[in-house]
């Protein structure tokens, strides 16, 4: 574009470096004019830019531009006019412009490309752009260069993958009336799945408290059994213990693998209760042969949980058996690793309601698992609770209900010699001891 010099200032030059001339602009619309000025012998002052002959604005900074906005529809002559510092003035060539209520169509363009992914078998993987352009815009995703019918969004989402779908290549293809673009392709990586294996525990099984009644009285022994999974038949479950009429508690802790709704099954032959979490899930405490008796209860993985298994069995086959399931766990015998044998706390609470009836108390379970904590025996406390104040009541309450009287001292002793030797205050079997004895 041509320089206008003014005669009297041979050394002042202006002119409109942007918009070039012949520039259209959707209406209404906003356009940027922009000018170059310079003087030999002295310095500009300002620059003013015109619409023909009306002052649009004027910039005095270097470099000059004066922004002109909301411009309606029609053709517009521009110029600039730079003044010095000593007055003189020089006027820029003309440039034409229009302005058009019809919308200029601006090609797509693709500013965010697709990114590769990596899923597993059975996993979707999605891609998507982010795209600019005069609307509307068309977009057509391709697998491997083939149209995928359907997917014309500025994102698409696979199907479940498989391995065979591991380096198929995604793209897509932006249209609009000004033309079309292409972006780049994304890559898919599918990776076999591993089946992740539940974590697993550090159990060693149960404490297994065997009696030789079915009262949980009379001789008894006590061991780890690292399952429940007993079939007797006609047998004995162990040395010291008869083939009938004897009970067992196991008890200790279970430990979930996953955060969900454990099903937990006893079979029994004959009576059965279980507990887990202190919730009773199974109460069949009948005569009964072999069947299979289930409750549920809430689980989060990694936790271990209180569980108690009570059984008796009366005459015939004996049977009891201890399994789970959950929506990941097949239905099995709970294995080893779950289960762990009692705690000290455990063993002291099943003290409190063998011997006095009742549930611990806070500080006297404190005390009583310090005691045992530092090497006091099971059988030494349990001596301690059956002679103390609170056994004693609750042996003459017995008798005082059924003859309305207190115990004799050889009553006493002989209830105190049963619950050492591990019976407990439910079964206990008045003797009266004649009058005058004792």
């Amino acid at each position: 574009m041509a320089y206008l010099r003014q005669i009297d200032s041979p050394e002042m030059l202006v002119r409109i470096s942007s918009p070039g001339a012949g520039s259209t602009f959707a209406a209404p619309a906003t356009m940027t004019i922009s000018a170059d000025a310079s003087d030999r012998d002295g310095t500009i002052s300002k620059v003013e830019f015109y619409n023909g002959s009306s002052l649009l604005g004027s910039d005095a900074i270097s470099p000059y531009t004066f922004t002109w906005s909301n411009v309606s529809a029609g053709a517009y002559t521009l110029s600039a006019k730079a003044t010095d510092n000593s007055g003189t003035v020089a006027v820029s060539s003309t440039v034409g412009v229009t302005v058009t209520n019809i919308a200029v169509s601006q090609a797509p363009s693709i500013t965010t490309q697709p990114a590769n992914r990596s899923v597993t078998t059975g996993q979707t993987a999605s891609f998507s752009v982010v795209v600019s352009g005069t609307a509307p815009l068309a977009m057509q995703w391709q697998k491997n260069n083939v149209t995928i019918s359907g997917a014309t969004g500025t994102s698409y989402t696979t199907p479940a993958t498989t391995i065979v779908d591991s380096g198929a290549t995604y793209r897509v293809i932006v249209t609009n009336l000004a033309g079309s673009v292409t972006s780049s392709s994304a890559t898919l990586t599918v990776s076999e799945q591993t089946a992740q294996q539940p974590p697993i525990g550090a159990g060693t099984g149960l404490t297994g408290q065997y009696f030789d009644n079915i009262n949980f009285t009379g001789t008894n022994i006590s061991r780890t059994d690292s399952s429940v999974n007993f079939n007797w038949g006609l047998g004995s479950p162990s040395a010291g213990i008869g083939p009938d009429t004897f009970s067992v508690r196991w008890a200790g802790q279970v430990q979930s693998q996953y955060s969900q709704t454990y099903t937990f099954f006893v079979s029994g032959d004959d009576g059965v209760r279980l507990w887990v979490n202190d919730q009773l899930l199974v109460n069949k405490w009948i005569l009964q042969s072999t069947t299979e008796w289930s409750g549920s209860i809430a689980l989060t993985a990694g936790t271990k949980y209180a569980i108690r298994l009570e059984y008796f069995e009366n005459g015939g086959d004996a049977v009891a058996q201890l399994r789970w399931s959950s929506a990941s766990t097949p239905k099995a015998i709970i294995p080893t690793s779950q289960l762990y044998v009692m705690t000290n706390t455990q063993r002291i609470e099943q003290l409190f309601l063998d011997i006095h009836g009742r549930a611990s108390d806070p500080s006297g379970l404190a005390y009583w698992v310090g005691q045992l904590d530092s090497g006091v025996s099971l059988t030494t406390i349990r001596g301690q609770f059956v002679i103390s104040p609170e056994c004693t009541a609750n042996i003459n309450k017995l008798y005082m209900t059924a003859y309305g009287r207190n115990a004799t001292s050889t009553e006493l002793a002989t209830q105190r010699a049963f619950l050492n030797n591990g019976g407990t205050l439910a079964g206990i079997r008045l003797v009266a001891v004649p009058s005058g004895t004792g």
